[in-house]
């Protein structure tokens, strides 16, 4: 009998074991608690203001390591600005570090040092550099909890070999691990970390794919390009209320085509009108299952019109019209594009319907949710 309490991580304890071969445990944890208030034990107390340390009021909780190499629950258990707890401890590992490689070799874990062998006692992140030289880029016992936002949370390690430090900006968004930003010329050490932990519990988070974007794109100058994908992100919240933008990323590079021609979909009747053209003036051709080869070898061809013995090659599929003069087809295009949406729990009724029929507009416009 397992006993599971909303509470500050510990893991399992046992309790005892009865004449009938009954085994009994508790077990602290914030997985018990509701989301909307902080676990029992916990330090802070209310709100944290942005731009202050958490938990306490000036400076970071003393977190001193133990001989397991882990760092207390507690201090790992924080409270967003926006009232809602947050557990580091989900992003900890006790078998395996976090890897990542840029220019030399990190390994980063949470909520404890390091689990690989060969770095400095203590470490929370460490390096091997070109000449495979171990250093400690910052202590456990050294953190430092700053929220920039109710879903930002900078981590800061100091104390790391010959003065080295690290940040860690933990920010609300689909999981992507740590990634690399720069190394100061004062060996600071920059980090960003996407990850649904940092967000409200009371949001769904939904990855949409806006590839087709990109015909419009490519055409739109340089200097508008990133208010352009602002605006189309934009567009979707028109009758969804309670849907928020978290951010957009939109990647136009160019695509070869290597889908076999037997995965091309046909559509008699269909003419992909004004839709992506990636050449004016089309290619002769005896038949429209004769553009598959035709397409293939025009980079960036993942669709194409066929009209009067010419194969029109097309950027995807788009601009859906009826022409019984025409016979199109195209291959499912790779999703290139992400825009991060946050839905509120208050969307029910017709704006969830409105959002739904969103997503199903966009699957059968050509681009895939």
């Amino acid at each position: 009998k397992i006993t599971l309490s909303c509470g500050v991580s510990s893991g399992p304890t046992f309790v005892n074991e009865s004449p009938t071969l009954t085994y009994n445990f508790n077990w602290n944890t914030p997985v018990m608690c509701n989301p909307a208030t902080t676990p029992p034990g916990t330090p802070p107390t209310g709100p944290t203001p942005t731009g202050t340390t958490s938990p306490g009021t000036t400076s970071a909780p003393t977190t001193a390591v133990g001989t397991t190499g882990i760092s207390p629950a507690a201090s790992c258990l924080q409270q967003s600005p926006g009232g809602w707890a947050i557990d580091l401890n989900r992003l900890s590992n006790n078998t395996a570090d976090t890897f990542l490689t840029a220019v030399n070799k990190y390994y980063i874990n949470m909520c404890r040092t390091v689990v690989t062998a060969g770095f400095p006692a203590n470490s929370a992140i460490g390096q091997i550099d070109g000449l495979n030289n171990y250093w400690n880029l910052g202590t456990l016992s050294s953190a430092i909890y700053t929220w920039q936002s109710s879903t930002v949370l900078l981590l800061q390690y100091t104390g790391g070999s010959s003065g080295r430090q690290t940040k860690i900006t933990l920010s609300c968004g689909v999981s992507s691990g740590p990634t690399f930003v720069n190394e100061s010329p004062t060996l600071t050490y920059n980090f960003n970390w996407n990850t649904p932990v940092l967000c409200n519990p009371g949001e769904a988070l939904i990855q949409v794919q806006l590839a087709a974007l990109c015909p419009t794109y490519k055409n739109t100058p340089s200097s508008m390009q990133a208010p352009f994908v602002s605006a189309a992100a934009q567009m979707l919240n028109i009758g969804t209320t309670g849907l928020a933008v978290r951010g957009t990323t939109l990647d136009c590079s160019v695509i070869s085509n290597n889908q076999a021609c037997g995965a091309l979909v046909m559509e008699p009747s269909t003419d992909y009108k004004d839709f992506g053209d990636l050449a004016t003036t089309g290619y002769s051709a005896a038949s429209a299952s004769s553009c598959c080869d035709n397409c293939k070898a025009t980079p960036d061809c993942f669709g194409f019109s066929y009209f009067s013995g010419k194969c029109y090659p097309k950027w995807g599929r788009g601009g859906v019209l009826s022409n019984g003069a025409v016979t199109s087809g195209y291959w499912r295009r790779p999703a290139n594009a992400v825009v991060l949406f946050a839905i509120s729990p208050n969307v029910t009724g017709g704006s969830l319907q409105s959002l739904a029929q969103l997503f199903v507009n966009m699957v059968n416009d050509g681009r895939s949710a």
